[in-house]
């Protein structure tokens, strides 16, 4: 497992999709902040909630593609067929796959929403907070980027179904757009809302509004179950995929 993780992490530090994506990222969230900086009539929490909500929405559009390249361009590539056939457990490859995806868009969150919000930070005063910087600002940044990994992950199992590489980024795409619009739908309604708060859909919005430690809980909590549950799913297909 170690070297198969070794493996896999060099190829992703030699994938151009990954520097590409991670450029985007880093160049859109910085173009966004132009704009309250610009103004100037935004403080510094404020715009680290802006940042996050910036971040999200790139999430959406941007992941997609990354999750498309990143699975469905290992198989065409044969490089998930190559694991394979060097002895490695299908359960191994698919752990480090995932792996993967969750360190690059840790990766992403950090150096976008981390730089742009150093910026944003040192441009303005601080302004009130719903909380102390610990819970307000770093505690809910850590679970924040836990909830876009989980929510994003979404991705990993339409890639391994979807072997067409414009297909899996088609499809990653209209999946995390509808979900998420349908998340706001049911935001809106009083039950759909308390419903909505168990998903990582849902804590993608509760976050901007909750920090208290019992929501924050449950954000981690759902992340975790989230994550692993796209994870038994993925292994379901891939352990009977006829890997040609």
């Amino acid at each position: 497992m170690k070297d198969l993780l070794k493996w896999e992490f060099k190829n992703l530090l030699r994938s151009k999709a990954f520097w590409g994506m991670g450029i985007a990222f880093l160049v859109c969230t910085f173009l966004f902040l132009l704009i309250p900086l610009h103004n100037g009539d935004h403080t510094g929490y404020e715009m680290y909630l802006e940042n996050l909500n910036n971040f999200n929405s790139l999430m959406l559009f941007l992941t997609g593609i990354f999750a498309g390249i990143h699975v469905t361009g290992a198989f065409e590539e044969r490089k998930i067929q190559a694991a394979v056939m060097a002895g490695n457990s299908r359960f191994s490859i698919l752990l480090a796959k995932a792996a993967s995806f969750a360190a690059a868009m840790t990766a992403y969150f950090i150096t976008s929403v981390g730089i742009t919000s150093v910026i944003g930070f040192a441009a303005a005063e601080a302004g009130e907070m719903d909380g102390t910087f610990l819970s307000a600002v770093i505690i809910r940044a850590l679970v924040f980027m836990l909830v876009e990994i989980s929510y994003s992950s979404i991705c990993i199992l339409i890639s391994m179904l979807i072997k067409n590489l414009g297909g899996a980024i088609a499809v990653n795409l209209i999946t995390l757009l509808s979900v998420y619009c349908f998340g706001e739908v049911l935001l809106g309604l009083e039950w759909g809302a308390k419903i909505l708060q168990f998903t990582p859909c849902g804590q993608l919005f509760y976050m901007f509004m909750d920090v208290s430690a019992k929501n924050m809980m449950i954000a981690l909590a759902v992340s975790v179950i989230g994550f692993a549950a796209v994870l038994g799913l993925s292994y379901l297909k891939f352990s009977r995929e006829e890997l040609k």
